[in-house]
């Protein structure tokens, strides 16, 4: 069992926590109001589970800097030792923290258990490690532990308010001792004479002036002269004598006239409107003729929905995507005409609302041509 409690230091008392924080630390849970929420807690149970981390490892950074070092099991033994219930109850007792905690009167008589002799201590520790940071828990528990200071490694930078403000204060704005005084024995320097003013002359309009280095005014640069023009050639002198122009006359026209007179001559781009006469009826054979081939839906544009097979038929693979977004699909088929040569009509109803429509000779062509255009209108193309 570790000995810190007892063998502590003089200057082991506990560091100094706000109004708030003090409330807080010595108030026990029996007097939480029924139905509060977590926000409204006011007692110390939370901030015994945070000291409850912070007191292990400051225990665990003072010890290792031991020497000679401890081993990782010595170290794990070193500490459980530590923050024994015997310890803790060591210190409760020494800062008389049970003596100012508020309970229900009920539990007073529960107050040296275990569970809250560890929760009051560490509570005080969450406290103080909240508002002054880890440094200041970590020089608590080494006194506690009566370590000196030559002992104990370099802490960690504290986190409070003041210890961030001192740091982010450039050193030269610190206030620090004035330095010291140079040594004895450094020889000092002889202090340097002024020159000798210049000698009295005699004249009574006579006045000292200084000696000044003249500095000539920058010469300025020369003047921009006018740009000399080029001279221009004089002018042709005008013709005293036109030469006359060479007159060309047209060849007379010969006086051919043709010998045949035609009927009908064509007048130039003329129009000539098309006739609108029935074309002759195809004649009518006595052979046997085949009848004609079945209808097939003409794919005007591929499928786009397969690229690899442009001439895919559109119905499976627009199920297939409709299946896959989640739309529900129906077709709804009509027929008319004749049995033998009626007309199937069906239209695609995509969630309730039309979006494409084909017609053929059989029910398959329509509904191929009906899910064509419910594709191209629903924009999946």
């Amino acid at each position: 069992m570790a000995t810190g409690a007892k063998h502590g230091r003089d200057d082991d008392a506990p560091p100094k926590i706000g109004p708030d924080k003090y409330l807080q630390v010595f108030t026990h849970k029996s007097l939480r109001r029924p139905g509060a929420s977590p926000a409204e807690f006011d007692d110390n149970e939370r901030l015994g589970v945070l000291g409850q981390k912070v007191l292990e490892m400051a225990v665990l950074d003072a010890l290792m800097g031991e020497r000679p070092m401890l081993s990782v099991p010595e170290l794990e033994t070193r500490v459980q030792d530590t923050i024994s219930f015997e310890n803790i109850n060591g210190w409760v007792n020494k800062y008389s923290m049970r003596e100012k905690l508020r309970c229900h009167p009920d539990k007073f008589a529960t107050l040296t258990s275990r569970e809250d002799t560890c929760n009051l201590f560490n509570a005080y520790v969450g406290a103080v490690f909240t508002e002054q940071g880890l440094s200041a828990v970590k020089n608590w528990v080494e006194s506690l532990l009566g370590m000196e200071p030559s002992k104990k490694f370099k802490s960690l930078p504290s986190t409070s308010p003041q210890a961030r403000f001192e740091r982010s204060v450039p050193q030269h704005m610190t206030f620090s001792q004035p330095p010291p005084p140079p040594p004895a024995n450094l020889p000092q320097m002889a202090p340097m004479r002024s020159p000798p003013p210049p000698p009295a002359l005699s004249g009574p309009s006579f006045q000292y002036k200084p000696f000044m280095r003249h500095n000539p005014a920058p010469a300025l640069p020369p003047p921009l002269q006018p740009m000399r023009t080029m001279p221009q050639p004089p002018p042709p002198p005008p013709m005293l004598f036109q030469q006359p122009r060479p007159s060309f006359q047209q060849p007379p026209t010969p006086s051919f006239q043709p010998s045949f007179q035609p009927s009908h001559v064509p007048t130039p781009n003329a129009f000539t409107p098309p006739s609108m006469s029935k074309p002759p009826p195809p004649q009518q054979s006595n052979k046997h003729t085949l009848p004609p081939p079945p209808y097939q839906a003409k794919l005007s544009t591929p499928n786009p929905m397969a690229p690899a097979q442009p001439g895919l038929a559109f119905l499976p693979l627009f199920n297939q995507t409709a299946a896959q977004r989640r739309v529900n699909v129906e077709y709804r088929a009509d027929f008319s005409g004749p049995p033998h040569a009626g007309k199937w009509t069906v239209t695609c109803v995509v969630n309730g609302i039309e979006k494409g429509m084909g017609s053929g000779g059989n029910k398959q062509v329509a509904k191929e041509e009906a899910a064509r255009a419910a594709y191209y209108s629903m924009g999946w193309s």
